[in-house]
């Protein structure tokens, strides 16, 4: 049982008191738990709230920053903040990364903030970077895949594609959030949404890590930072034209073959498919007695069409290899191949192909 002074400790830090209208920051500093027990269900506490009183005027803007989070696979996580007065927002679903690491990571600082450029990003391990980095990002639900563009956040199988809504709409999370009755038309996905509202009462984060298998906390609970006014402001509309999906390409490189013919080619090829066009950049070695560079190929590419280059060798390379393969030898080559998205987002894959006659 905590004692008299450290609960007054912590009641203290849940509730700071506003003066008149303009900026204010408001804490619960209390760990999270992400899951509560095992790997799956509920955080602890759900939901996790903070207290506002003493404002003056109604919200003008809203974010949101979770203080030290770290998961050990985002992905699975399902964030929502509830205003005093039922306003709602999806921080965060389907975003991030799955590494999987043990021990845990160490944890990031994640702003929410509907003026932020970008939105959280979509990540694996042959990204860069492979992890969720710290930062400000809007609020982000990749269900259903982003622009109809499938990612490792956002698989078929995800429990959010329940009654899918219409393309290119936010996934219906429909049953995500126990002891939560889901508003009619879905959840929110703007903190706009508790803009013109009074902004003492209640505020409460929910999270639900939805699959097995991985854990995680905020270590340094969560934030609410409110800018009143005295002066209604227009209320939210619908996002203009949506993001870019922040999402790291993924490359698909099945059609590559591990054995090639690289006299009659002068080179050896590369076949795969990409998740979103981006730009690519190819390049490879050959060690044949010395090492050898096969000249490197650029060029945009589309997304999910099959994509074909040829990375050639000089004429004193093919000699080399030439030589090799008379003498009974297998150069192997080295071919690494690099999209970088429209966000900024690279994905890189290295392959070895074995040269043959």
């Amino acid at each position: 049982m905590r004692s008299l002074p450290s609960l007054l400790l912590a009641l203290a830090a849940l509730l700071v008191l506003a003066g008149p209208a303009g900026a204010a920051t408001y804490s619960n500093p209390a760990n999270i738990a992400v899951p509560a027990g095992g790997t799956l269900g509920n955080a602890n506490p759900y939901p996790s709230q903070i207290s506002v009183s003493g404002a003056s005027g109604t919200v003008r803007k809203a974010t949101v920053t979770l203080k030290g989070f770290a998961h050990q696979c985002s992905i699975d996580d399902d964030l929502l903040l509830v205003g005093p007065h039922g306003q709602s927002s999806i921080l965060m679903s389907d975003a991030g990364d799955c590494d999987n690491e043990n021990p845990l990571r160490a944890g990031v600082d994640l702003t929410f903030d509907d003026a932020a450029p970008r939105s959280v990003p979509c990540l694996d391990k042959n990204s860069t970077p492979t992890r969720l980095p710290g930062g400000t990002y809007a609020p982000t639900d990749y269900s259903p895949p982003a622009n109809h563009v499938q990612s490792a956040c956002d698989p078929f199988s995800d429990l959010d594609h329940h009654e899918p809504p219409p393309p290119g709409q936010p996934g219906a999370l429909a049953d995500v959030f126990p002891t939560i009755a889901k508003p009619v038309g879905g959840w929110g996905h703007q903190l706009a949404a508790f803009n013109n509202t009074d902004p003492n009462g209640t505020w409460s984060l929910y999270i639900v890590d939805q699959y097995s298998f991985s854990v995680g906390r905020i270590a340094g609970g969560w934030q609410l930072n409110l800018t009143t006014s005295t002066s209604p402001i227009p209320a939210p509309g619908p996002l203009g034209t949506p993001r870019a999906p922040n999402i790291a390409p993924r490359l698909d490189p099945r059609g590559l073959k591990s054995r090639q013919r690289v006299l009659r080619q002068r080179g050896v090829v590369a076949t795969f498919t990409t998740s979103v066009a981006a730009k690519l950049s190819a390049s490879g070695t050959v060690k044949v007695g010395k090492r050898y560079k096969f000249r490197s190929v650029r060029r945009s590419v589309e997304a999910n069409k099959k994509v074909t280059v040829k990375l050639r060798l000089s004429r004193s390379a093919l000699s080399a290899v030439r030589k090799a393969l008379k003498a009974h030898k297998k150069p192997k080559a080295r071919i690494t191949l690099t999209l970088t998205g429209a966000s900024g987002l690279k994905s890189s894959v290295t392959k070895t192909i074995t040269l043959i006659r």
